[in-house]
């Protein structure tokens, strides 16, 4: 239960009074919010996409994107928007009413995106990798953990192919 500060009557304690624009809300408006509330992704036994997955980064930042708002992964989006361009956007952001700079502020999204950006980095040299050297397409992990833990040659060999 919580007080109401204006009549001091007490209201049922509920995420929706207590956390969305700081107080009470009337009924017709926590209704309107069930209806845009997201639900939390579920957890399987891989991971999300974290590109392809809709509504992914609201689900992951939801004071960022409240009621979705914004959010790039959203797949129905009107025009298309690369991923650059949308975090550009993110962190140029001025949100007027607060005078702040939500997304540059924020405790843990730059470091998110930025781990994205290089993943998909990696990935994409990986692929360049495969591309060139056709005899490690195939190699398992446990052929991967063989050769770096057999002899000085066989690890010279891969280096030498993955430095070029």
């Amino acid at each position: 239960m919580i007080i109401d500060p204006e009549d001091g009557e007490r209201k049922e304690n509920n995420i929706l009074n207590t956390s969305i624009g700081g107080g009470l809300m009337s009924k017709t408006e926590i209704e309107l919010m069930k209806e845009k509330i997201l639900p939390w992704p579920r957890r399987g036994d891989r991971p999300n996409d974290e590109r392809n997955t809709s509504f992914f980064l609201s689900k992951s930042f939801p004071t960022l994107f409240p009621c979705s708002s914004g959010d790039i992964t959203f797949k129905g989006r009107a025009k298309d928007v690369s991923w650059n361009d949308a975090i550009k956007h993110y962190i140029k952001y001025l949100d007027i009413v607060s005078n702040r700079y939500p997304f540059a502020e924020h405790a843990r999204f730059l470091h998110y995106v930025q781990n994205m950006d290089e993943n998909a980095r990696i990935n994409q040299q990986a692929s360049v990798y495969i591309d060139r050297n056709k005899i490690d397409r195939n190699m398992t992990k446990e052929d991967l953990i063989k050769i770096i833990s057999g002899t000085n040659a066989e690890k010279f060999s891969i280096e030498a192919r993955m430095s070029r």
